[in-house]
């Protein structure tokens, strides 16, 4: 209707609904970590595959965080201030801001006033935005977007199991969450051997459903099976991260390989009885930890292992590669290879260049591109519209490792 007076009450109310509705989507895309080519063909009704390698999300380092005490004062505040507040009022509270509003509302005397204040403003409200994508809150469909608790919040505030959010590098871990995770080093000769056993067995587990391996479990998740040797699901409980749920899908299939691997040899591949009557972490006694020392993680190198274990494919795509070239690095100690990194050396080398194309900067396949092995190829979606990827041959995948050691200490 043109004239917004022609309107009823109810059909106003639905169209403000759909408004609010689509800036919320518009503002999801903004601060999403997942691949942005696959948030705007699913908003449009189309499919996509999780990872695209080309947006600035797939190429992007993320660091994963657990928040689970955060998002458990979320709840606590959203609930004891009778779920009347939208996402800023609560963040707000959570963080301790002493504003006008917040004092009109009286949430400065709400019993989680302030006790999230070593997070900045955009992390905690990622934290919250996370919950309502898992169905932890959900908002009303009204100008006013409330937060309201669903069935499935006490879960989260009474379980105890990890809540993953990925944020970028530069963002800052909250303080009252850190030096939970095991120390970063090198693990025993043994628990490195079923480290990479399970570590493969993850990444397998992660092909299969289309979701990065951090999804299925941490690194810390995985150093803490081998500190344990769970032979029963029981036992896997007690494992860092793995709760209910984590055992009840991926929970048969861990303990299948940890009794392959170890015979169900417990001492000798270390761990003890000790380890399996400690606590979950929250409140008991430290982990005994596989790592003879601390330390921050060194930047990516090019190994012999990894070059000794590196296989080529007849066509890939870059992010399918460093994928590959990831799998075979040790994570508890070397950081990732990034698609970006690689993207930049290629600009560097003239094999791809940034080009203004209608009014957009696009990168381009160049002729030296082209005869190091690179192609672009089109591809049609199912709504008919036409994209651009770049596959890279065996040669070039061969071009992208002199690379690497050109540009890498090795």
């Amino acid at each position: 209707k043109e004239d917004a007076r022609e309107y009823t009450r109810e059909e106003w109310e639905t169209v403000r609904a759909q408004d609010a509705e689509r800036l919320s989507r518009m503002e999801a895309y903004c601060t999403t970590t997942k691949c942005l080519r696959h948030f705007i063909l699913d908003y449009f009704g189309e499919e996509a595959e999780e990872f695209c390698g080309h947006c600035s999300n797939c190429l992007e380092e993320f660091q994963e965080l657990d928040v689970k005490e955060a998002a458990a004062d979320v709840i606590r505040c959203v609930q004891s201030s009778g779920q009347r507040f939208g996402i800023r009022m609560i963040a707000g509270t959570l963080l301790g801001e002493n504003t006008a509003k917040i004092r009109e509302a009286r949430m400065d005397r709400n019993p989680v006033y302030g006790k999230q204040s070593r997070m900045g403003q955009h992390l905690i409200q990622e934290v919250i935005r996370a919950m309502l994508e898992e169905g932890y809150l959900r908002q009303t469909r009204d100008r006013y977007a409330v937060l309201k608790l669903t069935e499935d919040s006490e879960v989260l505030l009474y379980s105890g199991e990890p809540f993953w959010i990925s944020c970028r590098k530069e963002e800052e871990r909250p303080k009252a969450e850190r030096g939970k995770s095991l120390p970063a080093g090198d693990l025993t000769e043994k628990g490195r051997e079923l480290f990479e056993h399970l570590r493969r067995l993850r990444a397998a587990l992660a092909g299969k459903r289309s979701v990065p391996p951090y999804m299925v479990a941490s690194d810390r998740t995985l150093a803490d099976m081998c500190a344990r040797i769970p032979l029963s699901r029981e036992e896997l409980l007690q494992v860092s991260g793995m709760g209910e749920k984590k055992v009840q899908q991926y929970g048969e299939a861990f303990l299948e390989k940890i009794r392959e691997v170890t015979g169900g040899d417990r001492e000798t591949w270390g761990g003890g009885e000790e380890s399996l009557k400690s606590g979950s972490g929250k409140d008991g006694p430290e982990r005994v930890p596989l790592t003879g020392r601390k330390g921050r993680k060194e930047e990516f190198r090019l190994t012999g292992e990894i070059l000794s274990g590196l296989s080529y494919v007849p066509e890939t795509t870059l992010g399918d590669f460093t994928a590959r070239i990831n799998e075979l690095r040790d994570e508890t100690s070397m950081k990732r290879l990034t698609a970006k990194w690689l993207t930049e050396k290629l600009l560097q080398e003239h094999c791809l260049e940034y080009r203004r194309q209608e009014g957009y900067t696009r990168t381009v396949l160049t002729e030296k591109g082209r005869r190091a092995g690179i192609r672009s190829e089109e591809r049609l979606s199912a709504r008919g519209n036409v994209y651009e990827v770049f596959l890279y041959t065996e040669a070039a995948q061969k071009y992208l490792v002199e690379l690497m050691k050109k540009y890498l200490d090795s």
